[in-house]
């Protein structure tokens, strides 16, 4: 399979390219997936430093995932801080459908991409009770700890 590089400093992209990563700093090499969401985490983890004493990771903008199911799907920066973690990073080593992709090869729907639709979902959910039920007094912080909440629903699974 060949590597793709995907570079995380603007001086890598052509001028005038967009690109969601241009506060980052690093690259990272590897098969990427439909809904990858890499960034350089792991060298905080090397950095030595007990749990407590690092750095806390900065919010990041808000970023469009392409999604096969529903499309362009905004995700707000706190859901992108989140899915920049190696524990969500290996939802997509664990496939959702089990062994239908046997008889349907062409089935593959991972639990990282799952988790992604089901938390656009909820926060869809979540915007229309604001809106039908104004008396619920949701807000924006409500929505967004729904969708997170959706979004790491998964994390904790073994592998069936």
């Amino acid at each position: 399979m060949p590597k793709i590089t995907q570079s995380f400093s603007s001086a890598a992209a052509s001028p005038g390219a967009a690109s969601d990563d241009d506060d980052d700093a690093g690259s990272w090499t590897g098969p990427m997936s439909q809904t990858d969401n890499r960034t350089p985490a792991g060298k905080r983890r090397r950095s030595g430093l007990p749990c407590a004493a690092r750095p806390v990771a900065p919010i990041r903008p808000t970023k469009t995932i392409h999604d096969r199911v529903y499309g362009a799907v905004s995700t707000p920066g706190l859901l992108v801080a989140a899915m920049d973690t190696a524990e969500f990073q290996r939802l997509d080593r664990i496939q959702q459908l089990g062994g239908s992709s046997f008889v349907f090869p062409s089935a593959t729907h991972t639990r990282k991409e799952h988790s992604i639709g089901t938390s656009h979902l909820a926060g869809l959910v979540v915007r229309h009770l604001r809106e039908a039920q104004p008396s619920l007094n949701i807000d924006d912080a409500d929505v967004l700890c729904v969708q997170l909440a959706a979004l790491l629903h998964d994390c904790g699974h073994g592998p069936y």
